[in-house]
């Protein structure tokens, strides 16, 4: 959410936390049965210390857009544990306005497809999360 803050105005931004928390009942249930994720339960090979459903999109949206691009750009992580090779972009450059790999990786990387492909393939809701809701407030004048 973006809120304007002008000159000449009197802005108040509230922030409100909303924190979700789960009883020690819900971990004893096998992740498939409760459908979610704490922090300790990252999955394997992850580039990340502790599980979250937006770190798991990205890792999801990462590789199944190197599989699509067969590359990854220059600015993006890469799986360390994996074979990977850097986007060149001038080959289709000099095949006249074809797409770039970086440009088919971007894509791909904001395609709804993939990001709906990766929420049913493993990316879980996370069990507990803290979640902010803001409301702003403008006045004109000081």
């Amino acid at each position: 959410m973006y809120s304007c803050v002008c000159i000449g105005h009197h802005t108040v931004i509230n922030t409100i936390p909303i924190q979700h928390i789960t009883t020690d009942r819900l971990r004893d249930l096998s992740i498939e049965n409760r459908n979610c994720r704490y922090l300790d339960e990252q999955l394997p090979n992850s580039m990340f210390n502790y599980y979250s459903q937006k770190s798991c999109l990205f890792e999801c949206k990462l590789r199944e857009s190197q599989k699509r691009a067969n590359c990854t750009p220059w600015n993006y992580p890469y799986f360390t544990n994996e074979t990977h090779r850097i986007c060149d972009d001038y080959q289709a450059v000099e095949n006249h306005g074809e797409k770039t790999e970086s440009q088919i990786f971007l894509e791909s990387m904001k395609s709804p497809e993939i990001r709906g492909i990766c929420l049913r393939r493993n990316c879980l809701p996370d069990c507990e999360t803290v979640q902010f809701k803001y409301e702003d407030k403008v006045r004109h004048g000081l």
